[in-house]
């Protein structure tokens, strides 16, 4: 009797082999060799039908020549060959190949002539025939096709450039912000499974082998490991992680944020491992891209661009990010740090001795991200948690069910994401998306409390995390911005001391002078000694020397108008044997309330005039206009007086902070439209000379009552 347990071990080790000789070609590789033999076979059938075998024969005719129905036909390999193998030459292949046309007629690309001869090879692989004899004769009649292909180019009759084109970094943020406007789920996978294609620099294909356990948190940056790559099959490169950075500054666009999305709306599943689970993702993802660029609004990005449908695939991701790290900035990174992400061999002995390394790939990272390369900001933090408190482990556990514990810490820095960016959620996901019908976001008082324990800001000494990735030119402009920042905090010190001083030495110069009108060198270095140490001049450079360096991340910016009027030198005008603040010839600005009001706390740079709420009775050069000035600040001091009431005092207004000023202080300049006489009055319009008269005269009929 047979030995049934011997026969089973022969069929299991037979079935093992199989399975290892299929695996010798990727699943996707083996789909595009799959259909470029299928529609050889049926050409074959139709005009070379005496090549066939006759069970292939009897097999098409019951079957079809459908892709399934050959790869079906197929799976005996390398038994039961659909060939004749022995009768077959190279000429038969040839005439195939120089029959292929597109569906309007044309001639293909030479990229898909020659995915077609891969196909021709694969099938003598997986039949064990010797392809030797006809390569030679292939490889001259495909630089034939070439030469055609390029020349029907350079006539007119086909596309000037092959391939899909490289996404442009702002075709890229469109398309992501159009993603998240939508409530589909697609989207939300889509959206995920495109920013990890664009951050990695990986093709469409290779994003969906990447498993749980792929994924680590280390530092500032998720850390992802590739195991298998197209032009490496087998997996002997080394396996170095690609850092992904946060980028909260176009949040549109943030894989960290993206991926909490896709966390919290996608059930993970505790028996596959996969981040992309599904046996057709990539296929998921082409569909959806294409769906999003037919929309209306998809269309007008590429109609904006010159661009159509069939102008982006699923790999512009991947080309568009090489090029936007490459060239979107005259500091790139190094080439070899982007070769070595986007998995393209540096050929001969560099492979050998060119090894990656973290910084250089951290630096990709951020740039590639999109994060502005010209602004301190390139080396921000992504948004964390202050500190680890039992809440964040609590609602980790209720988000995230099911979560490895190898992603818990991945999952903190996703939450923490979603949670600082919930208020541009709010504004761009549509009411309906399924984000808000979360755990996260059915409880706003924890949400809120989750808030105040989330932070995102540059570096400071204490923190757990650093920055990593930053180069050297964004360590510059932080010490510039923080220098910057000192210089402002200093500047109001020194406008305040500078007419105490000017004063100090014209009264102490006058005091001293002698009855001739001449000082001697030695009363003249007393009086100024004398006027500095009265101003604190000294003391004032000494406390500033001795000052703390301010918190960059804590002290507020000053605008750029602030800054112009508190840096502007004003002058100085010598006249009647003194120094003054205004020219002899000075005047009071003739206008309304408001214009009075601007000059007050703006002054007139192009006229040199300070603020005019520095003036002093000695400033007027005669009588009248000392008056004039008496008036001028009885108006203006009743201004101030509301707008502090109100809590709007600026120090150092813009001319637009000043007029904010005056529409919150205008309110004490209550006059009637209709005076006393039934005449009708221009209220706000009137000069401000004439709202001192009127503004009097009614406090003072309202204090005869």
């Amino acid at each position: 009797m047979p030995d049934h347990a011997d026969q089973d071990s022969n069929f299991d080790a037979e079935e093992a082999v199989g399975i290892v000789r299929t695996d010798t070609i990727s699943q996707k590789s083996r789909d595009v060799y799959d259909g470029s033999i299928a529609r050889m076979l049926k050409w074959f059938f139709d005009n070379k039908r005496h090549l066939l075998s006759e069970e292939f024969i009897q097999f098409g005719i019951t079957h079809g020549f459908s892709k399934a129905d050959i790869r079906r036909f197929l799976a005996d390999a390398p038994s039961n060959a659909p060939v004749k193998f022995n009768d077959v030459n190279v000429q038969d292949f040839i005439e195939w190949i120089d029959s292929i046309r597109k569906e309007d007629g044309s001639t293909p690309t030479y990229s898909t002539y020659n995915s077609h001869r891969a196909g021709i090879f694969n099938l003598f692989r997986d039949y064990k025939q010797n392809i030797v004899p006809f390569q030679s004769e292939l490889k001259a009649h495909f630089r034939g096709i070439q030469r055609t292909t390029t020349q029907a180019s350079a006539n007119g009759e086909g596309k000037a450039k092959s391939g899909k084109d490289a996404l442009e970094f702002s075709l890229y943020k469109s398309l992501c912000l159009l993603l998240m406007k939508s409530a589909k789920p697609d989207y939300v996978f889509t959206h995920c499974f495109m920013t990890y294609c664009w951050n990695l620099m990986s093709r469409a294909g290779n994003m969906t082998s990447i498993s749980w356990s792929h994924l680590e948190w280390r530092n500032d940056a998720l850390r992802i490991f590739f195991t298998h790559r197209k032009n490496d099959q087998f997996g002997q490169r080394p396996r170095d992680p690609k850092h992904i950075y946060a980028n909260p500054i176009i949040p549109e666009i943030c894989p960290i944020l993206s991926l909490g999305i896709y966390m919290l709306t996608t059930p993970i599943s505790p028996t596959n491992t996969q981040l992309f689970p599904g046996g057709s993702q990539y296929d998921r993802f082409r569909k959806v891209l294409i769906r999003l660029l037919n929309t209306e609004e998809g269309s007008a990005e590429l109609q904006a661009r010159g661009m159509t449908t069939d102008d982006i695939g699923t790999d512009s991701c991947r080309s568009g990010a090489a090029t936007y790290v490459l060239s979107g900035s005259t500091a790139a990174p190094p080439s070899t740090a982007v070769h070595l992400r986007a998995g393209w061999p540096l050929g001969g002995v560099q492979d050998r001795h060119l090894p990656n390394e973290a910084a250089g790939d951290q630096y990709v990272g951020r740039t590639v991200t999109g994060l502005p390369m010209t602004i301190p900001e390139f080396a921000i933090l992504p948004p964390h948690f202050k500190k680890r408190s039992p809440l964040v482990d609590t609602m980790i556990s209720t988000c995230f069910p099911n979560l490895p514990t190898s992603a818990v810490q991945v999952a903190e820095f996703a939450l923490a994401s979603i949670v600082w960016h919930v208020d541009f959620l709010e504004q761009t996901l549509p009411s309906n998306h399924r984000l808000f019908f979360t755990p996260l976001f059915r409880d706003r008082e924890q949400l809120k409390e989750l808030k105040n324990l989330v932070t995102c800001r540059l570096n400071s000494p204490g923190d757990a995390i650093v920055a990593t990735g930053v180069p050297p030119h964004i360590s510059i402009l932080q010490h510039m911005e923080l220098l910057a920042k000192n210089v402002n905090h200093v500047v109001p010190e020194i406008k305040k001391v500078a007419p105490n001083i000017i004063r100090g030495v014209i009264e102490e110069i006058e005091k001293r002078a002698m009855p001739a009108g001449t000082v001697t060198e030695d009363d003249l270095k007393a009086v100024i000694m004398s006027s500095l140490e009265k101003s604190g001049l000294p003391q004032l450079v000494q406390r500033l020397g001795n000052a703390p360096t301010p918190d960059v991340q804590q002290e507020e910016t000053l605008t750029r108008d602030q800054a112009v009027t508190m840096t502007h030198s004003w002058g100085s005008h010598m006249w009647g044997g003194r120094l003054h603040f205004v020219p002899q010839d000075f005047a009071f600005p003739n206008g309304c309330s408001q214009i009075a009001w601007q000059y007050w706390m703006c002054g007139d740079p192009q006229k040199q005039y300070p603020p005019l709420r520095n003036l002093r009775k000695d400033d007027m050069p005669n009588t009248n206009l000392r008056k004039r000035l008496s008036d001028f600040r009885y108006l203006m001091q009743l201004i101030e007086e509301r707008v502090e009431e109100k809590g709007k005092w600026i120090a150092h207004p813009s001319i637009e902070q000043a007029n904010e000023m005056f529409e919150a202080g205008k309110d004490i300049l209550d006059i009637s439209d209709v005076s006393e006489k039934g005449r009708k009055r221009r209220g706000l319009q009137m000069k401000w000379s004439s709202m001192v008269t009127q503004v009097r005269n009614k406090r003072k009929s309202q204090r005869t009552l």
